[in-house]
């Protein structure tokens, strides 16, 4: 019966060892999908295999893709910390990142089980985190108009609201993500001598621009009289061209020109403050549409209509529309030197890809240390005669993984990682000796065949040692065993503990199933 249960294992290995070979351990990388908007994944992260994150609800606008990482996050003594430092991180290659609309997707790397992480992705600075740079200019300005500096550092508000333009930048959150960018928190002096001292002369030229010269556009009586004369009150063009002079009679026409006021149908008195510049911005080209719509649609076609008569007034608005345009392009200009100012203060925004509120970072499945095998051995001992004798025997054993790891994945097809000093890659599954090494502990199965030799209970001896995983397959290993041997005198009943060391092969029951399927339910 011995001999035909080791012809059999023999027959499974040799079986296994060219059925389970790496040709035949193809598998799909797999996809995870993560909404960037809702913070939700679906799907679960492999270790050790290479997959892709489908990141979807992303403005792909101005994204470094050169410059992706990822970051290992640390749980210990209740603190939740990133790994690399500042600067350190395993970064993606760059052809490992593909775009659409509002979608990118990541090739990641095979990562370690149960490794915790965040992606970093490095941007362009965004429109919104342009407009709390500028309303924090603006409270320096207006709230704290002459203060001196000293003061200005020690502004409680200040500060508050410099914090909320460095969490922008930062996508920081609190209890989620430190500041990668930068860690200057509450130090409104360093944006104050950085950013706002170098734009002050902006801010001047701002203030100090002059309005156009009302009498240069607005309409004389000889205009009156063409349009009276030609045109009856109830005329459309009319209406426009005797509105256009209204902000002229109101006093309103230097707010216009300047955009402190937007000439606006619905609401003529649509203001906007000194320092308010995209409001500014944004008024007067609303006033340059107007007074091109005016020129193109009702003095033009009126002076087609009556040659020569209303051409005064066409030459009026054709000289106000560049005047208008040109103070739009001053005030553009002006707010595009701040904002670079301020670019070079922050280069970049961070946008961090985590987890929800239930599960704050992005978690690769565990994997289990524990895993079964059984196989055939060779027992080496003295015996009674103090010669080295060889025990044959069927064992089972629980080997306890160093590493825990994919076994379908071999080393070859790992990431050889890049010889970079600067970089840290804690997170990626590597080319490793350890990998493939277990602690095994085993029972032999069975009586034995040498009369000087029993168990040690039960019907079962012990060993332990190391194993090495061959052709994921099975296994090779050798160790410390220890049973029972006879006493050399016969008189004597009694068997002692006596060690020994074996070698053997086994088969992984990890890999088989559906016994993987049961171990894993009392191991995983």
């Amino acid at each position: 019966m011995r001999t035909i249960l080791i012809l059999i294992f023999l027959l499974v290995c040799f079986n296994m060892a060219f059925s389970q070979s790496n040709a035949n351990f193809a598998y799909a990388q797999t996809t995870i999908k993560y909404d960037a908007y809702t913070r939700n994944i679906t799907g679960t992260i492999p270790f050790d295999k290479p997959f892709k994150i489908e990141i979807d609800n992303i403005d792909t606008s101005g994204i470094n893709y050169s410059k992706v990482q990822l970051y290992e996050v640390i749980y210990a003594a209740g603190k939740r910390t990133l790994k690399a430092p500042i600067g350190a991180s395993t970064i993606l290659p760059t052809d490992g990142v593909t775009k659409s609309k509002n979608t990118i997707t990541l090739s990641v790397p095979g990562i370690k089980a149960g490794k915790n992480f965040d992606i970093l992705i490095l941007r362009k600075i965004s429109p919104s985190t342009i407009t709390r740079a500028l309303n924090l200019n603006k409270s320096i300005l207006i709230d704290h108009a002459g203060q001196s500096a000293a003061l200005i550092y020690g502004s409680d508000d200040l500060k508050t609201a410099y914090n909320m333009l460095q969490d922008s930048v930062e996508d920081h959150r609190t209890g989620t993500q430190p500041r990668h960018i930068s860690t200057d928190v509450n130090n409104i002096d360093t944006y104050y001598d950085n950013v706002f001292v170098p734009v002050a002369t902006n801010y001047n030229n701002i203030k100090s621009m002059a309005p156009l010269d009302s009498a240069t556009y607005s309409f004389d009586q000889t205009n009156f009289s063409v349009i009276v004369n030609h045109l009856d009150e109830r005329n459309l063009f009319y209406a426009k061209l005797s509105l256009y002079q209204k902000m002229f009679d109101n006093g309103s026409f230097k707010d216009i020109s300047k955009g402190l006021l937007s000439f606006d149908f619905k609401d003529p008195k649509k203001g906007a403050g000194e320092y308010d510049l995209e409001l500014r911005i944004k008024n007067l080209s609303r006033n340059c549409g107007y007074i091109d719509s005016l020129l193109n649609m009702a003095a033009r076609p009126l002076e087609a209509k009556y040659p020569g008569t209303f051409n005064p007034i066409v030459i009026k608005l054709q000289r106000l529309l560049p005047d208008m345009i040109a103070k739009q392009a001053y005030l553009q200009t002006q707010k595009d030197d701040i904002i670079n100012v301020f670019k070079n203060h922050f280069p970049s925004q961070a946008l961090w890809l985590n987890g929800t509120d239930d599960f704050t970072d992005l978690k690769v499945k565990g994997a289990s240390i524990f895993t079964l095998d059984a196989g055939i051995m060779n027992i080496f001992t003295y015996d009674n005669y103090n010669k080295i004798v060889e025990i044959p025997k069927l064992f089972i054993g629980i080997d306890i993984s160093l590493m825990p790891n994919d076994k379908t994945v071999d080393n070859k097809y790992l990431r050889k990682l890049p010889d970079d000093a600067t970089q840290q890659h804690t997170l990626e599954s590597q080319p490793s000796f350890w990998r493939s090494t277990s602690l095994t502990i085993g029972v032999t199965l069975g009586a034995m065949q040498n009369t000087q030799f029993d168990n040690v209970t039960n019907g079962l001896s012990f060993t332990i040692g190391p194993s090495w995983r061959l052709y994921k397959a099975f296994r090779f290993g050798f160790g410390a065993a220890m049973l029972r041997r006879s006493d050399p005198n016969p008189l004597l009943s009694d068997k002692t503990i006596t060690p020994g060391v074996y070698a053997g092969i086994s088969i992984d029951f990890d890999l088989l199933d559906p016994i993987k399927n049961a171990t894993s339910m009392i191991f995983k």
